[in-house]
């Protein structure tokens, strides 16, 4: 019959095997040495028959009592020699400082999870991580989609975080750094020219505030650097009433009366007439005949020598800014 000591001795050198195999395991060598030094000695050296005694049977009990709490504490069943087992959880279950994995029971992936608590989600390699704003842990080239701007994709380049899908009620710094406000890109080229930007606009006169400049194209449609080229124009009084007491109106730009495009005399102005610069009447001044454009940074507008009578001028220019 096998003796309670030996019984012991079995179950000592069965837990200190295990407390080697978790050594191996987590790749530790300081305990797969201590464990086996402990099991050689444990059979190089038995404590004799008749030292029986509580001091060995003690160190045979704490010795046995370390290798189950190992086993306990590392569970020995989720790990095998081809494949890691993890019990799904709702939440991240790795302290804050250390990384790791774990499986995630919404849709039961694995999770890597950095010292930052970033979690990166096992799959195909059509998922990009879901991110509140700016991940943490971003550097230059990562992409994630941004919870918290429409789950748009952004990726981080030289330029900073940039979405990467163009949104025109949003447009945001797409290859610039315009906002909406301002537009998307502060240039436009065409094979490294300059492009020129086309405006046509409408504006109406009255002519009882005919002296009142009133304005066809603003200066925030002119950049600072650029002056408004007047390419062409045309008017219509638009009723029966023909023009009388003011002398003459005009086109300038927003300066004033220092640059005029076009003069137009009270003449012209009979009821329903359509005038152009094939009109009687009209006079083309240089910033127009010369295309000389206007001042740097101003609109154009509309103005009269004086208050009047007659029905609506309707004035129409167009051109371009450059």
């Amino acid at each position: 019959m096998t003796s309670p000591r030996e019984l012991l001795y079995a179950l000592a050198t069965i837990c200190l095997s295990t407390i080697a195999i978790v050594g191996v395991i987590y790749a530790d060598p300081k305990t797969v040495a201590g464990a086996l030094a402990t099991l050689a000695a444990l059979y190089i050296r038995p404590p004799k028959q008749e030292q029986g005694g509580v001091v060995p049977m003690t160190l045979l009990v704490v010795l046995a009592l370390t290798g189950c709490k190992v086993t306990a504490e590392y569970g020995a069943t989720g790990f095998r020699s081809s494949s890691v087992e993890m019990t799904p959880q709702a939440s991240n279950p790795i302290p804050s400082g250390v990384g790791g994995i774990y499986t995630k029971n919404t849709d039961n992936l694995p999770r890597f999870v950095d010292t930052s608590g970033n979690e990166y989600r096992a799959g195909d390699a059509k998922h990009i991580a879901i991110s509140a704003g700016v991940p943490g842990s971003a550097v230059l080239g990562d992409c994630w989609t941004d919870s918290t701007n429409g789950n748009r994709l952004t990726c981080k380049e030289d330029a900073g975080d940039l979405v990467q899908r163009f949104e025109p009620t949003d447009p945001g710094p797409i290859g610039c750094g315009g906002t909406p406000s301002t537009g998307c890109f502060t240039s436009v080229t065409i094979d490294g020219a300059p492009a020129e930007a086309f405006f046509s606009r409408t504006c109406t006169l009255t002519s009882a505030a005919a002296a009142t400049p009133v304005n066809c194209l603003t200066d925030a449609d002119v950049p600072a650097t650029k002056r408004a080229y007047l390419m062409g124009w045309h008017a219509k009084v638009n009723g029966a009433t023909p023009w009388a007491t003011t002398a003459n109106c005009w086109i300038q730009d927003t300066g004033g009366t220092s640059n005029i495009f076009v003069t137009m005399a009270v003449a012209a102005l009979t009821a329903n007439a359509f005038v152009s610069d094939l009109s009687a009447n009209v006079t083309q001044q240089s910033p127009y005949s010369l295309n000389q454009g206007g001042t740097l940074g101003l609109g154009l507008e509309v103005a009269c020598n004086a208050n009047g009578t007659g029905s609506n001028l309707v004035v129409t220019v167009f051109g371009v800014s450059k």
